[in-house]
């Protein structure tokens, strides 16, 4: 029901961005949907560090404290916390040692139990097609929960 995620993540410098906007970087799976981390933006514009909590009609949780810009090619620390509640529920995220977002209202399924870290970067959604070769890298990743 509660937990964080740390990691240091790299995106390719010029990345090829998907036209949804959207380009997930890792999943925190659970029995009713998930939360994942996303490099938000538009195609050689400036890209965010945004927040999917994907279930029911969701929608982006964008950066409400800090800029959260993300500079390709270069090393960044990724954190997230969550905290699993049918009402004020939280999820907050940092990058590079700067909070990011810090929502404390998020309502979570009320039968969702947490399963899973999995590092599966996807490229937008639907539709689409790559034309170069980009990549994310990651290292140091951290899992914990009370």
């Amino acid at each position: 029901k509660e937990g964080y995620v740390g990691m240091w993540w790299k995106p390719s410098a010029g990345w090829q961005n998907h036209p949804s906007n959207g380009n997930k970087i890792f999943f925190i799976f659970g029995s009713a949907g998930h939360i994942n981390p996303g490099l938000y933006g538009t195609g050689g514009g400036t890209y965010q560090l945004r927040m999917a909590p994907e279930w029911g009609g969701w929608s982006w949780l964008v950066p409400n404290v800090n800029s959260g810009n993300i500079t390709l090619g270069q090393w960044h620390r990724i954190e997230v916390y969550f905290k699993q509640q049918t009402t004020g529920g939280i999820i907050r995220w940092w990058m590079d040692g700067r909070l990011i977002g810090d929502y404390t209202n998020v309502a979570f399924p009320s039968s969702m139990e947490f399963q899973e870290l999995q590092i599966a970067p996807t490229w937008g959604g639907v539709g689409g097609t790559k034309s170069q070769q980009d990549y994310f890298w990651f290292d140091h990743v951290h899992l914990s929960r009370p």
